[in-house]
C-alpha cells in the first residue's frame, strides 16, 4: 500500500492542486500534479516490484480528483480507481482520448453534494465510460461524505475486484 500526499497546502490542509475557488479547479496545475503523482506511482511500482496491473487508486474529493485526472490523462499508471465524491477534473476541456478499456472504477457520490455536485460526478462517470472503463456508480441521498452504505459498497466492490483476479483476502 502507498498513501502519497499532496503537496499544495490550503487553509493548512495538504490538498493535491490549486483551487481557484470551491469547486473551480486550476486545471493546469491538475494536470501538472498529475504527471507527478503518474512518476511517483512509476518509480515506486519499480522500486518495489509492483504488478502494474494490480494498481488500484483510491481516493476522497481532491484525492478522488487527482486519481480520476490521473486516469484520464495517464490512462495505463492504475488498473482502476474507487473514486468517492469526485468531479470531473479537467473541467474546462474534454479530456483526450485515452484507452480505459482495462480498467475498473468505482464510484460513490452524494446526491445533495453541495461541494462536488452530482452533475460533476456524472460528467466523469461518463468520460470514463466513453474511453473504455468499466464503472460503478453508487449514488446516496447524502452530501459531501462517506456514509456507511458508501463503504460498504466499495469494499463490496473490491472484494469482487480480487476475487476476479484471483486474489484472496479482504478490502
Amino acid at each position: 500500500m502507498l498513501s502519497p500526499r499532496g503537496q499544495v497546502t490550503e487553509n493548512g490542509m495538504n490538498r493535491w492542486f490549486r483551487r481557484e475557488a470551491e469547486g473551480v479547479f486550476d486545471v493546469a496545475d491538475v494536470t501538472r500534479r498529475s504527471e507527478h503523482l503518474a512518476g511517483f506511482v512509476a518509480e515506486a511500482a519499480n522500486a518495489y516490484h509492483l504488478d502494474p496491473d494490480r494498481i488500484l487508486a483510491v481516493g476522497f474529493s481532491n484525492g478522488a480528483n487527482i486519481a480520476a485526472a490521473t486516469l484520464l490523462l495517464h490512462g495505463d499508471i492504475f488498473h482502476g480507481a474507487v473514486l468517492l465524491a469526485a468531479a470531473a477534473p479537467l473541467q474546462d476541456r474534454e479530456p483526450e482520448w485515452v484507452d480505459l478499456s482495462s480498467a475498473a472504477v468505482f464510484m460513490a457520490s452524494g446526491t445533495t453534494d453541495t461541494i462536488t455536485p452530482i452533475d460533476q460526478a456524472e460528467l466523469l462517470a461518463t468520460q470514463l465510460t466513453e474511453r473504455g472503463a468499466a464503472v460503478e456508480f453508487f449514488r446516496h441521498p447524502g452530501g459531501h461524505q462517506l456514509p456507511p452504505p458508501a463503504l460498504a459498497k466499495a469494499q463490496e466492490w473490491v472484494r469482487k475486484q480480487r476475487a476476479a483476479a484471483g486474489e484472496s483476502g479482504l478490502a
